[in-house]
């Protein structure tokens, strides 16, 4: 077949041997030809697809990351909580907040004009139970007193108070100070346990 292709091109004019020439390489050009567009789009194909197989690792790590800086919070959140809940006592009462302030303000030279306890607030692990007092005395002593009640073992805070100069007079010459303020000591008392009811048997 080859020969016979060969007899009959070597009996082609130069003219029909042209046009055969271009005939042939049309058809090479769209059928037989590669310019290498064709690589080009499976190496665009393959960089995108690494492209999102990398942004997805990057996704991942991002998301591990997230996990573990979670579990660090919880674990110091944890932590603080053991911490809390051994420095917060679990028998605490009034009258020992009350002896405690007493204590205080005297060692800080206050003098104790008014107590009087407040309802105790409950929260899901612990209760405040507040105090309001009213003092007088200097403003070193008042310094004092809250530099005595941040000191003490169990936790025990001012949560407001305000300062008031009473007017001048012969017994108080303007130096004397009275202090209003909420004291609020906190008793942990843990978990609520759920509460079940008993289905009555009939």
């Amino acid at each position: 077949m080859i020969s016979s292709i060969i007899i009959r091109l070597a009996s082609f004019n130069f003219q029909r041997a042209l046009v055969f020439s271009v005939i042939a390489g049309v058809i090479y050009y769209f059928f037989g030809f590669n310019d290498g567009s064709s690589i080009q789009v499976n190496i665009d194909k393959v960089q995108k697809d690494i492209q999102v197989e990398e942004s997805k690792a990057k996704e991942a790590d991002a998301a591990l990351k997230e996990v573990e800086q979670v579990r660090a919070a919880v674990g110091a959140l944890s932590d603080q909580f053991r911490m809390v809940s051994q420095a917060i006592p679990t028998d605490l009462q009034m009258a020992d907040i009350i002896r405690a302030v007493d204590t205080t303000a005297r060692v800080s030279g206050l003098s104790m004009k008014s107590k009087e306890p407040r309802p105790v607030v409950n929260y899901s692990f612990y209760e405040e139970i507040p105090l309001q007092v009213t003092m007088e005395g200097n403003y070193s002593q008042v310094a004092m007193f809250l530099y005595h009640l941040a000191s003490l073992e169990r936790i025990m805070r001012v949560k407001t108070f305000t300062i008031q100069t009473p007017p001048a007079t012969k017994k108080n010459s303007g130096h004397t100070l009275t202090f209003l303020g909420q004291i609020v000591s906190y008793r942990f008392i843990g978990e609520t346990p759920p509460v079940t009811t008993k289905g009555k048997k009939r």
